[in-house]
C-alpha cells in the first residue's frame, strides 16, 4: 500500500466497492419501493461484468447505476446500453451515470451514510442512453437528485410516450361519448353543456366534456387512495369506488361518488373536489352517465396497473396530449 493510500485509509478510506455497497443500501431505504443490489456478478446475459448497482422495482425496467469518483462514470454507462440481466428480456436503454465527490474517499461507511441522510451534494449525475448524455454540463447534485434520475429511469421516455397516448386516447373517447349523451338530453342539453363550460372554463363543448372526464377520472384515483390510507376519511365511511359499485348491484352511481366526494371536500383537495363536485351534479341526468363513469374506473384501474402517476413526466405528457396545440 502506497503512502497516500495508507493515509486515505487512516481517515476513513472509503474504496469505490463500499461506496457504492453503502449507496445501495440508502437507495433501497430511501428509494420508492426499490430493491438495490452492488457490485453482483453474474447478472448480466452478455458480460461477465458486474454493473456497479441494479435497481429493480416490480415490472418496472431494472435500471444500472455505473459510479466513479470524481467524474460520472460515463463510459461505463455506454458499456452497459443494450445489455440485459439473466432473468430480464429487455435491453437497458437508459443507464445512469455518477460522479461522487472525491472528499468522499476519506469518509467511513458511516460517515457516508451521514453525508446521504443529509442529503449533502456529493455528486454529480448524468443519464446516458443511445439518444446522448444529458445534462450536458457537470451540475452539482443532492443523493435526492440521484433518487430522480434512477425514478425517471425506471420509465423510458418512449414508455411515457406509449402510455400517455393510451390514457389520453381513452379519455378522447370517453369525453366524446359523454358529450354525445348530453346532446339526447330532452329540453336540458344546452343547459348543461352550458354549466359545464361555464364551470371548467372551456370554449368548446367537447373539451368540456372531455376535461370533466379527466377531472372525474383523477378523483376517482384520489378516492381510492384516499379510502385505503387516509385514517380520518375511513373513520367518515369513505369507501372506494369498488365497494360503492358492489353495494349498488354492480353500477356506479353518481349519488353515491357525490357523497364519497363531499366526505373528501370536508377533510381537505377542495379545488379538484369542487370542480368534481360541480360538474357530475350537473350531469346527474345525462344518459349512460354511469356507464362512462364505469369506463372510467376501469381506466383508473389500469393507470395504477401501469404505475404511472409515478412517472416524472407522466402528467405533462398526458396534458399535452389532451390540449393539443391550445396553450
Amino acid at each position: 500500500m502506497n503512502l497516500e493510500a495508507a493515509n486515505l485509509y487512516s481517515t476513513g478510506g472509503l474504496h469505490e466497492h463500499d461506496a457504492n455497497a453503502v449507496l445501495a443500501a440508502w437507495l433501497n431505504d430511501f428509494g420508492p419501493g426499490w430493491h438495490a443490489e452492488a457490485e453482483r456478478t453474474g447478472v448480466l446475459t452478455q458480460s461477465s461484468a458486474r454493473p456497479d448497482i441494479v435497481i429493480r422495482q416490480g415490472d418496472r425496467m431494472p435500471v444500472p447505476v455505473e459510479c466513479e469518483y470524481g467524474k460520472p462514470a460515463v463510459t461505463d454507462a455506454q458499456k452497459r446500453l443494450g445489455q440485459t440481466l439473466v432473468d430480464e428480456t429487455r435491453a437497458f436503454t437508459e443507464v445512469v451515470a455518477v460522479g461522487i465527490d472525491e472528499s468522499v474517499q476519506r469518509d467511513s461507511p458511516q460517515g457516508f451514510r451521514l453525508r446521504l441522510e443529509r442529503d449533502e451534494p456529493v455528486f454529480t449525475v448524468k443519464r446516458v442512453s443511445a439518444a446522448g448524455i444529458w445534462p450536458p454540463d457537470l451540475i452539482p447534485a443532492t443523493p435526492a437528485d440521484v433518487i430522480a434520475h434512477c425514478e425517471y429511469t425506471q420509465v423510458p421516455q418512449a414508455l411515457v410516450d406509449k402510455l400517455s397516448e393510451d390514457i389520453a386516447q381513452n379519455l378522447r373517447a370517453i369525453g366524446q361519448k359523454l358529450h354525445e349523451s348530453i346532446g339526447r338530453m330532452a329540453g336540458r342539453t344546452s343547459d348543461t353543456r352550458e354549466a359545464i363550460r361555464r364551470q371548467l372554463g372551456c370554449d368548446e363543448d367537447e373539451e368540456a366534456a372531455r376535461t370533466a372526464c379527466s377531472i372525474w377520472l383523477v378523483t376517482f384515483d384520489l378516492q381510492n387512495d384516499l379510502a385505503i390510507h387516509s385514517v380520518a376519511l375511513q373513520k367518515a365511511g369513505l369507501r372506494r369506488t369498488s365497494e360503492l359499485r358492489e353495494g349498488a348491484g354492480g353500477v356506479l352511481l353518481a349519488e353515491d361518488l357525490l357523497g364519497a366526494w363531499s366526505k373528501i371536500e370536508e377533510v381537505n383537495y377542495s379545488p379538484i373536489m369542487e370542480l368534481a363536485v360541480q360538474t357530475l351534479k350537473v350531469s346527474q341526468m345525462v344518459p349512460g352517465l354511469s356507464d362512462r363513469l364505469r369506463e372510467l374506473e376501469r381506466l383508473s384501474a389500469r393507470l395504477n396497473s401501469y404505475h404511472a402517476k409515478h412517472m416524472y413526466n407522466f402528467a405533462g405528457e398526458l396534458w399535452q396530449r389532451l390540449v393539443g396545440e391550445r396553450e
